[in-house]
Protein backbone atom coordinates (compact mmCIF):
# COMPACT_ATOMS: atom_id res chain seq x y z
CA UNK A 1 0.00 0.00 0.00
CA UNK A 2 2.93 2.00 0.91
CA UNK A 3 4.58 1.40 -2.63
CA UNK A 4 0.62 2.30 -4.55
CA UNK A 5 0.59 5.62 -2.57
CA UNK A 6 4.21 6.85 -3.45
CA UNK A 7 3.41 5.64 -7.00
CA UNK A 8 0.37 7.83 -7.21
CA UNK A 9 2.21 10.77 -5.74
CA UNK A 10 4.92 10.59 -7.82
CA UNK A 11 2.87 10.65 -10.92
CA UNK A 12 0.94 13.72 -9.86
CA UNK A 13 4.47 15.47 -9.26
CA UNK A 14 5.29 14.51 -12.79
CA UNK A 15 2.29 16.04 -14.13
CA UNK A 16 2.61 18.93 -11.92
CA UNK A 17 -0.86 17.77 -9.46
CA UNK A 18 -0.89 18.03 -6.21
CA UNK A 19 -2.57 15.66 -3.67
CA UNK A 20 -5.00 17.06 -1.14
CA UNK A 21 -4.77 15.09 1.79
CA UNK A 22 -8.50 16.51 3.00
CA UNK A 23 -9.85 14.92 -0.21
CA UNK A 24 -8.01 11.77 -0.39
CA UNK A 25 -9.45 8.36 0.97
CA UNK A 26 -8.49 4.91 0.22
CA UNK A 27 -10.53 1.59 1.05
CA UNK A 28 -9.74 -1.86 1.06
CA UNK A 29 -12.21 -4.17 -0.81
CA UNK A 30 -12.62 -7.97 0.20
CA UNK A 31 -14.80 -10.16 1.89
CA UNK A 32 -15.86 -9.43 5.29
CA UNK A 33 -13.50 -12.69 6.35
CA UNK A 34 -10.25 -11.31 4.76
CA UNK A 35 -10.83 -7.26 5.93
CA UNK A 36 -10.94 -8.24 9.39
CA UNK A 37 -7.37 -9.72 9.55
CA UNK A 38 -5.92 -6.31 7.98
CA UNK A 39 -4.47 -4.29 10.80
CA UNK A 40 -5.43 -1.00 9.92
CA UNK A 41 -3.70 0.52 12.10
CA UNK A 42 -0.74 0.13 10.73
CA UNK A 43 -2.17 0.51 7.44
CA UNK A 44 -2.84 4.37 8.41
CA UNK A 45 0.70 4.81 9.64
CA UNK A 46 2.09 3.46 6.39
CA UNK A 47 0.07 5.78 4.24
CA UNK A 48 1.36 8.58 2.79
CA UNK A 49 -1.78 11.07 2.65
CA UNK A 50 -5.43 10.19 2.77
CA UNK A 51 -7.43 8.58 5.65
CA UNK A 52 -8.54 4.80 5.98
CA UNK A 53 -12.63 4.50 5.22
CA UNK A 54 -15.41 1.92 5.04
CA UNK A 55 -16.78 3.96 2.63
CA UNK A 56 -15.77 6.13 -0.14
CA UNK A 57 -17.86 8.23 -3.02
CA UNK A 58 -16.05 7.49 -6.18
CA UNK A 59 -18.45 9.86 -9.23
CA UNK A 60 -21.25 9.96 -7.34
CA UNK A 61 -21.16 6.23 -6.12
CA UNK A 62 -20.64 5.29 -2.22
CA UNK A 63 -18.80 2.44 -2.73
CA UNK A 64 -18.33 -0.02 0.70
CA UNK A 65 -15.64 -2.62 1.40
CA UNK A 66 -17.73 -5.26 1.15
CA UNK A 67 -19.35 -3.73 -1.86
CA UNK A 68 -22.98 -4.39 -0.87
CA UNK A 69 -23.76 -1.42 -1.89
CA UNK A 70 -26.11 -0.69 0.84
CA UNK A 71 -24.93 2.93 1.63
CA UNK A 72 -25.46 3.80 -1.93
CA UNK A 73 -28.64 2.29 -1.98
CA UNK A 74 -29.83 4.20 1.19
CA UNK A 75 -28.56 7.20 0.05
CA UNK A 76 -30.16 7.33 -3.47
CA UNK A 77 -34.02 6.82 -1.26
CA UNK A 78 -33.13 9.50 1.77
CA UNK A 79 -32.09 11.87 -1.07
CA UNK A 80 -35.44 10.85 -3.22
CA UNK A 81 -37.86 10.59 -0.28
CA UNK A 82 -36.75 14.26 0.42
CA UNK A 83 -37.15 15.44 -3.20
CA UNK A 84 -40.62 13.73 -3.07
CA UNK A 85 -41.93 15.44 -0.43
CA UNK A 86 -40.98 18.76 -1.63
CA UNK A 87 -42.71 18.05 -5.03
CA UNK A 88 -45.50 16.62 -2.87
CA UNK A 89 -46.53 20.06 -1.56
CA UNK A 90 -47.17 21.47 -5.50
CA UNK A 91 -48.86 19.07 -6.79
CA UNK A 92 -52.09 20.28 -7.15
CA UNK A 93 -50.83 23.40 -8.92
CA UNK A 94 -49.01 21.39 -11.13
CA UNK A 95 -50.36 19.67 -14.68
CA UNK A 96 -49.79 15.85 -15.50
CA UNK A 97 -46.44 16.21 -18.04
CA UNK A 98 -45.38 19.10 -15.25
CA UNK A 99 -45.17 16.31 -12.45
CA UNK A 100 -43.62 14.37 -14.74
CA UNK A 101 -40.66 16.40 -16.04
CA UNK A 102 -39.92 17.23 -11.93
CA UNK A 103 -40.28 13.26 -10.99
CA UNK A 104 -38.11 12.58 -14.04
CA UNK A 105 -35.31 15.06 -13.44
CA UNK A 106 -35.44 14.71 -9.50
CA UNK A 107 -36.25 10.81 -8.45
CA UNK A 108 -35.62 8.83 -12.10
CA UNK A 109 -32.65 10.09 -12.80
CA UNK A 110 -31.30 9.49 -9.32
CA UNK A 111 -32.41 5.71 -10.04
CA UNK A 112 -30.86 5.51 -13.22
CA UNK A 113 -27.23 7.13 -12.47
CA UNK A 114 -24.86 4.32 -12.69
CA UNK A 115 -27.05 1.54 -11.73
CA UNK A 116 -25.18 -1.18 -13.31
CA UNK A 117 -23.27 -0.98 -10.23
CA UNK A 118 -26.27 -2.80 -8.51
CA UNK A 119 -26.29 -5.44 -10.76
CA UNK A 120 -26.97 -9.04 -8.81
CA UNK A 121 -27.51 -7.31 -6.11
CA UNK A 122 -30.11 -9.14 -3.48
CA UNK A 123 -34.12 -8.60 -4.13
CA UNK A 124 -34.16 -6.93 -0.73
CA UNK A 125 -31.77 -4.26 -1.43
CA UNK A 126 -33.16 -3.37 -4.92
CA UNK A 127 -36.86 -3.41 -3.37
CA UNK A 128 -35.44 -0.14 -1.21
CA UNK A 129 -35.43 1.18 -4.43
CA UNK A 130 -38.64 -0.30 -5.89
CA UNK A 131 -40.46 1.41 -2.97
CA UNK A 132 -39.05 4.81 -3.80
CA UNK A 133 -40.19 4.08 -7.92
CA UNK A 134 -43.20 3.23 -6.58
CA UNK A 135 -43.76 6.12 -4.26
CA UNK A 136 -43.34 8.28 -7.15
CA UNK A 137 -45.89 7.01 -9.29
CA UNK A 138 -48.31 7.01 -6.65
CA UNK A 139 -47.09 10.54 -6.84
CA UNK A 140 -47.92 11.12 -10.09
CA UNK A 141 -51.32 9.57 -9.95
CA UNK A 142 -52.51 11.36 -7.31
CA UNK A 143 -53.08 7.62 -6.22
CA UNK A 144 -53.25 6.66 -2.06
CA UNK A 145 -50.24 5.61 -0.32
CA UNK A 146 -50.87 2.10 -0.32
CA UNK A 147 -52.46 1.64 -3.34
CA UNK A 148 -51.90 -0.61 -6.32
CA UNK A 149 -49.64 1.18 -8.65
CA UNK A 150 -47.44 -1.93 -10.76
CA UNK A 151 -49.98 -1.54 -13.70
CA UNK A 152 -50.47 1.88 -14.00
CA UNK A 153 -46.62 1.98 -13.90
CA UNK A 154 -46.74 -0.41 -16.78
CA UNK A 155 -49.76 0.37 -18.85
CA UNK A 156 -49.81 4.11 -18.39
CA UNK A 157 -46.56 5.64 -17.59
CA UNK A 158 -44.57 2.70 -19.45
CA UNK A 159 -41.90 2.69 -16.25
CA UNK A 160 -39.82 -0.41 -15.73
CA UNK A 161 -39.02 -1.72 -12.40
CA UNK A 162 -36.03 -0.97 -10.66
CA UNK A 163 -34.68 -4.71 -11.41
CA UNK A 164 -35.41 -4.68 -15.30
CA UNK A 165 -33.91 -0.84 -15.30
CA UNK A 166 -30.85 -2.88 -14.70
CA UNK A 167 -30.67 -5.20 -17.01
CA UNK A 168 -31.60 -2.55 -19.13
CA UNK A 169 -28.46 -0.45 -19.01
CA UNK A 170 -26.26 -3.94 -18.96
CA UNK A 171 -27.73 -4.95 -22.70
CA UNK A 172 -27.39 -1.74 -23.67
CA UNK A 173 -23.89 -1.23 -22.68
CA UNK A 174 -22.80 -4.66 -24.38
CA UNK A 175 -24.81 -3.44 -27.80
CA UNK A 176 -22.66 -0.65 -27.54
CA UNK A 177 -19.51 -3.02 -27.11
CA UNK A 178 -20.42 -5.15 -29.70
CA UNK A 179 -21.19 -2.51 -31.99
CA UNK A 180 -17.90 -0.44 -31.25
CA UNK A 181 -18.62 2.19 -29.92
CA UNK A 182 -18.27 0.92 -26.21
CA UNK A 183 -14.72 1.46 -24.63
CA UNK A 184 -11.87 -0.93 -25.02
CA UNK A 185 -12.40 -2.27 -21.60
CA UNK A 186 -15.73 -2.86 -22.02
CA UNK A 187 -15.55 -4.48 -25.60
CA UNK A 188 -13.00 -6.72 -24.24
CA UNK A 189 -15.27 -8.54 -21.91
CA UNK A 190 -17.64 -8.99 -24.51
CA UNK A 191 -16.02 -11.44 -26.66
CA UNK A 192 -18.28 -13.05 -29.18
CA UNK A 193 -18.09 -17.13 -29.44
CA UNK A 194 -17.41 -17.32 -32.80
CA UNK A 195 -13.69 -14.88 -32.26
CA UNK A 196 -12.53 -18.17 -30.52
CA UNK A 197 -10.63 -20.97 -31.51
CA UNK A 198 -12.20 -23.92 -32.05
CA UNK A 199 -15.88 -22.84 -31.43
CA UNK A 200 -16.86 -21.43 -35.12
CA UNK A 201 -18.28 -24.48 -35.52
CA UNK A 202 -21.03 -24.30 -32.75
CA UNK A 203 -24.54 -23.72 -32.73
CA UNK A 204 -23.74 -20.25 -30.09
CA UNK A 205 -21.29 -18.75 -32.32
CA UNK A 206 -23.99 -18.73 -35.39
CA UNK A 207 -26.38 -17.13 -32.99
CA UNK A 208 -23.85 -14.44 -32.32
CA UNK A 209 -23.51 -15.45 -28.56
CA UNK A 210 -20.76 -13.87 -26.20
CA UNK A 211 -18.72 -15.55 -23.98
CA UNK A 212 -19.18 -16.50 -20.56
CA UNK A 213 -16.27 -17.37 -18.43
CA UNK A 214 -15.66 -19.89 -15.99
CA UNK A 215 -16.56 -18.78 -12.52
CA UNK A 216 -16.26 -20.39 -8.83
CA UNK A 217 -19.20 -18.68 -6.71
CA UNK A 218 -22.66 -17.91 -7.44
CA UNK A 219 -22.04 -14.05 -6.03
CA UNK A 220 -19.30 -13.90 -8.86
CA UNK A 221 -21.48 -15.35 -11.59
CA UNK A 222 -24.24 -12.48 -10.33
CA UNK A 223 -22.19 -9.75 -10.40
CA UNK A 224 -18.98 -9.72 -12.27
CA UNK A 225 -19.63 -7.83 -15.36
CA UNK A 226 -17.82 -10.66 -17.89
CA UNK A 227 -20.32 -13.36 -16.66
CA UNK A 228 -23.54 -11.41 -15.91
CA UNK A 229 -23.44 -9.04 -19.17
CA UNK A 230 -23.13 -11.83 -21.35
CA UNK A 231 -25.24 -14.15 -19.97
CA UNK A 232 -27.92 -10.73 -20.48
CA UNK A 233 -27.26 -10.52 -23.85
CA UNK A 234 -27.48 -14.53 -25.01
CA UNK A 235 -30.96 -14.55 -23.22
CA UNK A 236 -32.29 -11.55 -25.77
CA UNK A 237 -33.95 -12.45 -29.11
CA UNK A 238 -32.34 -12.44 -32.20
CA UNK A 239 -33.98 -10.02 -33.19
CA UNK A 240 -33.26 -7.65 -30.44
CA UNK A 241 -29.64 -8.37 -30.60
CA UNK A 242 -29.33 -7.21 -34.62
CA UNK A 243 -31.39 -4.10 -34.32
CA UNK A 244 -29.61 -1.20 -36.22
CA UNK A 245 -29.16 1.63 -34.40
CA UNK A 246 -29.22 2.70 -30.66
CA UNK A 247 -32.94 4.07 -30.70
CA UNK A 248 -34.03 1.20 -32.42
CA UNK A 249 -32.21 -1.41 -29.90
CA UNK A 250 -33.73 0.18 -27.05
CA UNK A 251 -37.18 0.57 -28.45
CA UNK A 252 -37.11 -3.34 -29.17
CA UNK A 253 -35.34 -3.63 -25.77
CA UNK A 254 -37.97 -2.21 -23.50
CA UNK A 255 -40.65 -4.04 -25.70
CA UNK A 256 -39.17 -7.00 -24.77
CA UNK A 257 -38.65 -6.67 -21.07
CA UNK A 258 -42.73 -5.73 -21.00
CA UNK A 259 -43.39 -8.61 -22.89
CA UNK A 260 -41.81 -10.71 -20.12
CA UNK A 261 -43.61 -8.33 -17.37
CA UNK A 262 -46.39 -9.35 -19.23
CA UNK A 263 -46.01 -13.19 -19.18
CA UNK A 264 -45.39 -13.38 -15.51
CA UNK A 265 -48.49 -11.61 -14.23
Amino acid sequence: MHCALETVHDWMSANRLRLNPSKSQFIWFGTTRARCRIDKNALASASLTGQSCNVVRDLGVLLDGGLTMADHVSHISRISYYELRQIRVIRRTLSLSAAAVLIHSFVLTRLDYCNGVLLGLPEFRLHQLQLVQNAAARLLADLPRYSHISDYMRRELHWLPVADRVQFKIATLVWKATTGTAPDYIAELCLPVGTQTGRRALRSASRNDLMIPSFRTTTCARRDFSIAAPRIWNALPPSVRAARGYTVFSKLLKTHFFSCLMATC
